[in-house]
């Protein structure tokens, strides 16, 4: 976020009018938004259909979460790319469904970058949520990604390209409906059926994708902050060794 410069301001004085200007981060904005997290692309990708493919990730600044970027492509350009934000259970997204998530968005996948032959391949996307979601820094979140047609056989319908693991505060995960579980010793297995399941990527660490915040409202800073500064003028209005007199 943007600073004063600090040459223009006491020491103890600046510390307390950042305090200060902190406090309006989540209260208001300026319409500029600002990168909070991001996960860049470097190399690898996965592909996946209507079965959700997630990012977790940890808030970086306090305020309205209204935008996102993924790191995305698709194969066919029918149906919609859905997105979702959940708060985590334990490590992963909730498997309950009727779990509601905390912020939803979507984008037509004919206005993605398309990966068949002749297309310009993944690229990061734009998708503002359907309302701003409040969020605290420190908070753990996931970023689920799901297509709503086109089955669940072959290659899959949307690339998400990743990296190994370049995000340290969260990871790449992928939905497993789970099943019957087929034994290499022959049956009977145990236990004969594994439940739906969030799994790692192993060695595809992290998807590429961003997080936007708003930038704060100046004119809410000048109203909390403006006192401060204008006590700070006055103090710097004074010459050294002197002291004011009252008659």
């Amino acid at each position: 976020m943007r600073t004063l410069p600090s040459r223009a301001f006491r020491p103890t004085s600046l510390k307390a009018l950042v305090a200060l200007a902190s406090f309006g981060v989540a209260t208001t904005a300026s319409g500029q938004l600002l990168l909070d997290q991001e996960s860049p692309f470097e190399l690898g990708f996965t592909q996946f259909s209507e079965r959700p493919a997630a990012q977790t990730f940890t808030v970086g600044a306090s305020g309205d979460l209204e935008s996102v970027e993924v790191y995305v492509s698709q194969l066919s350009p029918t149906g919609n790319l859905l997105i979702s934000i959940y708060a985590l259970e334990g490590d992963a997204p909730p498997l309950a469904p009727e779990v509601l998530p905390l912020a939803t968005g979507s984008i037509p996948t004919s206005e993605l970058p398309s990966s068949s032959a002749g297309g310009t391949g993944p690229a990061f996307v734009w998708i503002d949520l359907d309302a701003p979601l409040p969020v605290d820094a420190g908070e753990r979140l996931a970023l689920v990604l799901q297509k709503d047609s086109g089955g669940t056989t072959g290659a899959g319908q949307i690339v998400w390209a990743g990296n190994p693991g370049r995000y340290a505060d969260g990871q790449a995960l992928r939905y497993d409906a789970g099943g019957i579980v087929f034994c290499t010793g022959g049956p009977p297995c145990d236990p004969p059926f594994e439940p739906p399941s969030w799994k790692t990527y192993g060695s595809l660490g992290d998807f590429g994708f961003r997080t936007y915040v708003p930038e704060p409202s100046l004119p809410l800073l000048l109203a909390i902050g403006g006192p401060a500064l204008l006590g700070l003028r006055r103090l710097r209005s004074r010459p050294s060794g002197t002291r004011s007199t009252r008659r």
